[in-house]
């Protein structure tokens, strides 16, 4: 069984411990027994999440530990492929979100039903605040 170097493995688990989490009990629970292929391949997903904190809390406690390269050496996930996936993943919903905020700014509808005014407005100036903070586009830095 490898182990995980103990100063990476106190600050992993002090920060698993402050966020208080099923997720980073998981976390916990998986380094304690050297599970480091679950650990690495461990994903979050948002819906099944009631609030934003709850969803943060779970990402930082899933994705802590997810590039350090000293993750012991015998795990079999491929963590490029993982990393690509999860791209991939990240890409179609951002897709899926524009689309949808597309046809609001376009037709006022959301899948074709109509939406009330003050949702209309309120994308707007959220969209001309975004304009006026990146640009037209992001900075090439």
């Amino acid at each position: 069984m490898k182990l995980l170097d103990a100063d990476v493995q106190v600050i992993a688990l002090s920060l698993w411990e402050e966020l208080d989490c099923a997720r980073s009990l998981t976390c916990t629970i998986m380094v304690r027994y050297s599970e480091w292929d679950q650990l690495i391949t461990l994903k979050v997903d948002p819906k099944h999440h009631n609030t934003s904190d709850s969803y943060f809390r779970a990402a930082q406690a899933t994705d802590f530990l997810l590039k350090f390269e000293e993750i012991p050496a015998d795990c079999s996930a491929n963590r490029e492929s993982t990393s690509f996936e999860k791209w991939l993943w990240a890409e179609k919903e951002c897709f899926k979100t524009n689309r949808r905020l597309n046809e609001l700014r376009d037709f006022g509808t959301l899948n074709g039903v109509p939406v009330a005014q003050p949702i209309h407005s309120f994308v707007e100036r959220v969209r001309k605040n975004v304009r006026y903070l990146i640009g037209d586009q992001p900075p090439d830095n």
